[in-house]
């Protein structure tokens, strides 16, 4: 025991995976036993050595697993499985996603949720699209960054501009303060002034679920619990994805980029219990709209089911920033700085300023170290954002730029970036943000 509490205090972190550890260490030993066995036997194996993994750690303090059986979920339509806030718990959601489509244009509100006192919306739609005259022509709106005065809740003759509003314009969501009034109600409307849009919502009072009623469609890899949840129409099977983790992880999904496509072989697929595979396909209309759902066609006899993932794409902000001054025109400022350790150990090597088709270009050269952590996480690449001052007694803000992020090939990757009026000697702060990827198969059986 004096091992284990030398451990904890040395690297919590480390301590945390040990969840993770066991399963592998587990399904190393049972792996040459299966490898003989019929697919539905090695189905039926792993199931139990993730059962018997799952009873062994829910005992260990500090994992993801014991942490897990303490806590409330909620299934939120559009969204996945979200765990329930004791100080801003979710009353109500959409149940059904509502829609606009017409002469190829299309507007989702596919999910929506009171939370405290905030109404919450999460939008996919091609109207505001700023490459597109012809779609702001046909419905006398504007590009997403005018958005913000064109959307609004309306609540009986209350009329409630949104609070917060992020995202881009194809993919967006929205909050709205329901100071003063009440938050029990059935039907909200959301408005889009410009398009002359509006959308009635017709909210449900939500149902939380404890463990027993999830851990069928439920496992933990990495610290985070994946979870799954199927509806089934004859042939048609939609699944959603979702997960939730005490980590600081963002834009996590399991679909990667089509410039992505050299480090990743295959998709989210299903497979039943003759080990027949299904891939997702497009929505009816070729649309797929739905961040983290994924349909198929399965036929109604194939059954014990189960999704595979075989990678999980999310971003983190690395650990530093560097403040530094931008080099002479064709030479190389050598940094040597260490800007990240968690994963791997990330160094900004160095800089070089160049004129690039009579444009200042500030090209960043980085490496990296596995800390060997584990075994399946990669970098995708490192994204560079800049920040200007005006002069030395001003904060540094954020300036209009341009950024080239390269795909990291053998732990190596370039960013070209420049900003407004970038030149030699000024004094730049640089914050990096990095694409990882954990690539493992998680399978999750599917009920």
């Amino acid at each position: 025991m004096k091992k284990i509490d030398i451990l904890i205090k040395k690297d919590q972190h480390r301590f945390n995976k040990l969840d993770d550890m066991m399963i592998k260490r587990i399904s190393k030993k049972t792996k040459t036993k299966i490898m003989k066995v019929k697919v539905n036997n090695i189905i039926n194996s792993l199931v139990a050595v993730l059962v018997i993994s799952f009873i062994i750690l829910a005992a260990i303090p500090n994992t993801p697993v014991n942490a897990f059986l303490k806590k409330t979920f909620s299934f939120i339509p559009g969204v996945g499985v979200i765990e329930q806030d004791d100080n801003q718990e979710i009353t109500s959601i959409l149940i059904k996603p509502v829609t606009y489509e017409k002469d190829g244009l299309f507007l989702d509100i596919y999910a929506a949720y009171i939370q405290g006192n905030t109404f919450h919306i999460k939008v996919e739609s091609n109207i505001y699209n700023e490459n597109s005259d012809e779609v702001r022509t046909k419905l006398q709106t504007s590009s997403f960054k005018d958005i913000s005065s064109d959307l609004y809740l309306y609540i009986g003759s209350k009329k409630i501009k949104q609070s917060m509003l992020w995202g881009s314009e194809g993919i967006f969501e929205a909050s709205f303060l329901l100071e003063d009034v009440p938050n029990n109600n059935e039907i909200y409307t959301i408005g889009f002034t410009r398009s002359n849009l509006t959308f009635d919502l017709a909210m449900t009072t939500i149902q939380t679920a404890s463990d027993k009623d999830l851990i069928a469609n439920w496992i933990v890899a990495d610290d985070i619990i994946f979870f799954a949840n199927m509806e089934r129409k004859e042939n048609d099977v939609s699944i959603i994805i979702s997960h939730v983790t005490s980590r600081d992880l963002e834009n996590l999904t399991y679909e990667w980029r089509e410039y992505e496509s050299e480090l990743f072989s295959q998709p989210v697929h299903v497979i039943d219990e003759q080990g027949n595979i299904y891939k997702p396909i497009k929505r009816p209309g070729n649309i797929n709209r739905y961040i983290n759902t994924f349909f198929f066609d399965i036929p109604i006899t194939s059954q014990e089911l189960q999704i595979v993932i075989p990678q999980v794409l999310y971003t983190q902000k690395a650990e530093k920033d560097i403040t530094v001054s931008i080099p002479k025109l064709d030479q190389i400022k050598k940094i040597n700085e260490v800007i990240d350790n968690s994963a791997f150990e990330i160094l900004l090597n160095q800089l070089e300023y160049e004129i690039i088709n009579g444009k200042g270009n500030l090209k960043i050269d980085l490496s990296g170290k596995d800390n060997q952590i584990d075994d399946f996480t990669i970098i995708r690449r490192v994204v560079t954002k800049f920040f200007t001052r005006k002069n030395i007694f001003s904060n540094f803000i954020m300036t209009s730029q341009s950024v080239n992020a390269d795909i990291w090939r053998n732990l190596q990757g370039v960013v070209n970036g420049a900003y407004n009026d970038i030149k030699e000697k000024d004094k730049v702060k640089i914050s990096f943000t990095i694409d990882y990827a954990y690539i493992k198969d998680i399978i999750i059986q599917l009920q």
